[in-house]
């Protein structure tokens, strides 16, 4: 069997489990730092999935359409888990990918509007999201300033919420971006994550009402 590219399917196998761990140490160890600091590892790994997707994407509506359902149907498990009204991380993504069409498109503007809704909305990771995404887009064929641009959003973002543990962030933007490229012989399922996140989110809430 032919091997194929494998890189972007281990960074997403990457970052769910990141994703997995860091959601596990939140709701029920929290005082093991090292699953959350293990987690900063996802959002870098799914912002620059989101990057990737618009430019291998035939039919951006289908895409945006698909994460957007997702989204919306993960705010049931988000909202029963965190207890909280905030949006959840699909549709941050879906926020970015939309950033990342119109400054493609050179609709400026409405560029300006998007960054607005994400910091006026109560979404996960403010503008931090959608800035990382536009960053991976833009300059992804200069990987060195990628990186600088990347800190100096993560340098902001904690300035503003004080999170310090985002720090570690850095170690995923360093790895999706200066990872080689491997040969693996799977492919994983497009729609892993989709159907992943919502899943994880209800079980680890069933996992809490049990205990």
């Amino acid at each position: 069997m032919k091997k194929r590219s494998g890189k972007h399917d281990l960074l997403k196998l990457i970052g769910i489990w990141a994703m997995l761990l860091d959601h596990i140490g939140w709701v029920i160890f929290p005082h093991h730092t090292i699953l959350r600091i293990i987690g900063r590892l996802a959002l870098p790994i799914f912002c620059a999935g989101i990057a990737l997707g618009y430019q291998r994407t035939s039919n951006f509506k289908k895409y945006f359409f698909q994460l957007l359902l997702f989204g919306l149907i993960s705010q049931i498990p988000y909202n029963l888990l965190w207890n909280t009204h905030k949006i959840n991380i699909i549709l941050a993504l879906v926020l970015s990918l939309f950033l990342i069409y119109l400054v493609d498109k050179k609709r400026y503007l409405w560029s300006v509007g998007i960054f607005w809704l994400s910091t006026v909305l109560f979404i996960e990771y403010s503008w931090y999201a959608p800035t990382i995404a536009l960053i991976f887009f833009k300059f992804k064929d200069q990987k060195k300033i990628a990186f600088v641009l990347l800190f100096l959003a993560t340098f902001g973002y904690i300035q503003q919420t004080s999170a310090s543990i985002q720090w570690y962030a850095l170690i995923g933007f360093f790895i999706v971006l200066f990872m080689p490229e491997i040969k693996l012989n799977f492919k994983l399922n497009k729609y892993i994550f989709y159907f992943f996140y919502p899943l994880h989110l209800l079980i680890l809430y069933l996992i809490l009402r049990w205990i």
